[in-house]
């Protein structure tokens, strides 16, 4: 007999200790305190702090032979969650997370809730695979899945019934950005909820797309694109003049490429908004880089990279001389890596200069640059004036040609 098969015959308190996340005197102490509260096992242990929400479900998976899943790393397509109602999720604490053919993945609480899956089968004529989650991951997945899809509801019923032209026209009163209110004209509900929505998801990009019969909403995550959401076509021109307010760029300028900035604050998290304008056939397209000082990863051994290559990466931004050039496509981790590599490197003992435009993320102990071309503080500019500077290290942020 296998240890998973062992730990699978074990009650939770038994496999728990198995799994040495606990030991004897405190599943007594547990189970005394369950004869008092009535309380669950698992809640009390949680309650002692002597295990984690994520540990009891990875023994409960075990336990159960069902797959153990971490949320947060699945991107959720709200068409897939729609394939079950809101309240049937929240009551079963449950949350569609995949469909292959005709078989759909659903994450669940109690994977043994067979009230729930043959509920859910017999809804969408589709074979459930049931997978466990921690109650907190569900929970917010429910949250940021069904709860910002019934206030988008909201929003679009809101602005079915604007005069959107006039909204347009007055664009420039659009100024506050903060929580969602029901005073607030419908617009400025709309692209705060599309900002908030993907700073809580921990996308890195929002893409705002104009079709001749469509306007759609795409957020990139993990590198991949997906569409978020479809906003009504007639809205188009507000969410624009809206955003272009926000960045402080021309909204009469439709003609022209143009580029901005958005600082705000959402969930108490200082976030930047790298904004880009493109006039394309159908209007113009909207592109929000998302820079989250809070989400930024600055260890090396974080990024993900093979240990050979790791190695190899260490060793060479740590070498006193030469050059290391980091290219890839767009939403690769270029600027992470980058910031990560001078995380790295800044110590007391060098003076580290760079070269940016725009500065995405500020590192305290390096000296950073904004270049302004239109002024002539050009990359070249700036390396020259490096060169007496004493620098030790220097980044440059992007090789352009002038």
């Amino acid at each position: 007999m296998t240890t998973t098969q062992r730990i699978a015959k074990m009650k939770l308190g038994e496999a728990l200790i198995a799994n040495g996340f606990i030991n004897q005197e405190q599943l007594k102490e547990a189970i005394a305190r369950q004869k008092q509260t009535g309380k669950r096992l698992g809640q009390i242990l949680i309650e002692m702090r002597v295990v984690t929400e994520r540990d009891i479900t990875e023994v409960l998976s075990k336990q159960l032979n069902v797959p153990f899943i971490d949320l947060s790393n699945y991107i959720i397509d709200p068409a897939i969650a729609k394939l079950v109602p809101e309240h049937i999720a929240q009551r079963h604490q449950l949350i569609p997370i995949n469909k292959v053919g005709n078989k759909l993945t659903v994450a669940m609480v109690d994977p043994l809730n067979v009230l729930a899956v043959d509920d859910i089968q017999l809804m969408t004529g589709l074979q459930v695979k049931a997978v466990v989650a921690t109650p907190s991951d569900v929970q917010k997945a429910l949250q940021d899945t069904y709860g910002a899809h019934s206030q988008l509801d909201k929003v679009f019923d809101d602005i079915a019934g604007t005069d959107i032209a006039k909204e347009a026209a007055s664009a420039e009163d659009l100024e506050s950005f903060g929580e969602l209110g029901e005073n607030d004209a419908p617009i400025i509900r709309l692209v705060n909820l599309i900002i908030t929505q993907a700073v809580n998801i921990g996308v890195s990009d929002i893409h705002i797309e104009p079709y001749e019969k469509e306007l759609r909403v795409r957020y990139r995550k993990d590198g991949v694109l997906y569409t978020e959401m479809t906003p009504p076509k007639k809205a188009q021109a507000a969410i624009t003049s809206r955003v272009k307010i926000m960045s402080s760029l021309d909204i009469a300028e439709k003609r022209l490429p143009q580029d901005g900035r958005i600082k705000l604050k959402v969930n108490n998290r200082g976030i930047d908004l790298r904004v880009s304008v493109l006039p394309t056939a159908w209007g113009e397209k909207v592109v929000m880089r998302i820079l989250d000082q809070a989400g930024l990863r600055v260890n090396l051994e974080d990024l993900g990279f093979e240990p050979a290559t790791y190695e190899r990466f260490k060793d060479g931004i740590k070498t006193p001389y030469g050059i290391i050039l980091v290219t890839g496509p767009t939403g690769s981790g270029k600027t992470t890596t980058l910031y990560s590599a001078l995380t790295t490197l800044n110590e007391i003992r060098v003076n580290i200069l760079t070269a940016e435009d725009p500065i995405e993320y500020q590192l305290h102990g390096v000296n950073q640059v904004q270049c302004k071309p239109e002024i002539g503080l050009t990359f070249a500019a700036a390396l020259r004036s490096f060169l007496r500077q004493d620098p030790d290290i220097i980044m440059v942020g992007e090789i352009r040609d002038y």
